[in-house]
């Protein structure tokens, strides 16, 4: 009776030192854990804040570059419809080759 007495008791201790370390490495994996979603954090603040920047930058810069472009493509538009009919008359003129 004794040695089975002993037994358990020795199982005892070993289940409670192997729970002791799980709970020691849950308690540092959740400590590992705050301190990565801290991290991440301000990294997402920081993300978020230069994202608004660029689009304030992005949204001046249209601003000013837009009326150029628009002018630049005012003058193009002609050019190019001009180039599409004369390329549009030539091709009406060649005739298809036959195999």
């Amino acid at each position: 009776m004794t040695f089975r007495i002993q037994a358990l008791e020795r199982e005892r201790r070993a289940t409670m030192t192997g729970r002791m370390i799980l709970v020691t490495a849950a308690i540092s994996l959740i400590a590992e854990a705050k301190r990565l979603a801290q991290q991440l954090r301000v990294k997402g603040t920081g993300a978020t804040e230069r994202r608004k920047a660029l689009k304030r930058t992005a949204g001046e810069s249209w601003d000013e570059i837009k009326p150029a472009i628009e002018k630049a493509w005012a003058e193009l538009r002609p050019a190019l419809r001009s180039a599409a009919a004369k390329f549009r008359e030539t091709q009406a003129r060649v005739p298809c080759p036959t195999t």
